[in-house]
């Protein structure tokens, strides 16, 4: 839960700061007054990057030569920490409590965070890399050993590519390797969504019982194979393309909507309400198993929702996430709504004014 935050030279935001509450904290804002900005730098802080860019220049206000980003926050089990994220072109640097921290993994490790943004319906209707990345961010706050066997496979995964793309015959060391990962891979992956399919359609069946929503886990690779058969298999084809067309890299949470993929049915509204389902049972099955309270960053909540879905949402949010942070064009689309506000803020201008409580 954080509760003190400091920017410096996030996009327009030259020096703003900020005394969150526990609760739900509002920020107002008119467009391009900077209010998304500010869950920015919260992601930044805990991410290493945004949530919008992989690339830092667009990131850095004009005329400046980094940006910067203090927080503090409690951990869990609530340990308070001072954590600091500064970043120019070529290097980033991270302090927690005065240390230097090496590893983005030991940032993400700290407090879970979970952003919808203003695109939140692009985990439904993007490609397959958006619901791999959501499952294994849910994956890496619930399993301690998933993050360091993600890496040892995508590091043999680059070797295998390498190698086919210099036309090499030795293949078959990579892809014993992959094999032993992605069989771990996959048993922690269809567990989660095995724990996690319950607790979405929980969600919408109190907001949209008329979507009938399912989830299906595909694997990437033939149910009826082993990755290294299915490899052996494939190697023919992966010679012509030059990358490995098979494994948990090609993994996809296939979402159904009444027999069909849910993107071709559903409006916009409903696809945002489908995400937060989504968002929110990983937020609800990582507090019930791992006993992790998430803090949760929501842009431009009210937008494309009609009254009776931004109420559901906004029962939902207090009574899930201890702190919440919501964007919004004006305090009425929230306050007519939500009875649990602890702070308001107003963005204008690069500058966060107007603190006050609801």
């Amino acid at each position: 839960m954080f509760h003190q935050l400091q920017i410096t030279d996030v996009r327009l935001i030259a020096s703003a700061s900020m005394q969150p509450k526990p609760g739900v904290n509002l920020i107002t804002g008119a467009n391009g007054s900077g209010k998304t900005s500010v869950l920015e730098a919260l992601y930044i802080v805990t991410h290493g990057r945004s949530f919008r860019y992989r690339d830092t220049a667009p990131l850095v206000r004009t005329g400046a030569e980094m940006y910067r980003v203090v927080a503090r926050f409690l951990s869990h089990p609530g340990t308070s920490h001072t954590l600091g994220i500064q970043r120019g072109k070529h290097e980033m640097q991270a302090r927690l409590d005065g240390r230097p921290l090496h590893r983005r993994s030991d940032i993400l490790n700290l407090l879970p965070v979970l952003c919808l943004d203003s695109d939140v319906q692009s985990l439904i209707t993007g490609g397959p890399e958006s619901r791999r990345n959501f499952m294994d961010a849910g994956l890496f706050h619930m399993e301690p050993q998933y993050l360091a066997c993600y890496q040892r496979y995508h590091r043999a995964l680059a070797q295998r590519n390498a190698a086919l793309k210099k036309l090499s015959s030795d293949l078959a060391e990579w892809e014993i390797i992959l094999h032993t990962q992605a069989n771990r891979l996959d048993q922690w992956r269809t567990r989660y969504l095995d724990q996690l399919s319950p607790l979405v359609q929980t969600y919408q069946q109190r907001w949209q019982p008329e979507i009938n929503l399912t989830l299906h886990y595909q694997r990437g690779w033939a149910q009826d194979l082993s990755l290294h058969d299915a490899l052996a298999k494939a190697r023919d084809t992966d010679r012509k393309m030059k990358y490995t067309s098979v494994g948990p890299h090609r993994a996809e949470i296939a979402i159904r909507s009444q027999q069909a993929k849910g993107a071709k049915r559903l409006s916009r509204g409903q696809l945002k309400m489908v995400a937060a389902a989504l968002c929110f049972a990983q937020a609800k099955l990582c507090q019930t198993k791992q006993h992790k309270n998430s803090v949760l960053l929501f842009d431009d909540l009210a937008a494309e929702l009609d009254q009776r879905n931004k109420a559901f949402l906004l029962e939902a949010i207090p009574a899930l996430f201890p702190q919440s942070f919501i964007t919004a064009l004006n305090a009425s689309d929230i306050l007519s709504c939500c009875s649990h506000v602890a702070g308001v803020f107003h963005m204008e201008q690069g500058q966060l004014t107007m603190p006050g409580c609801h």
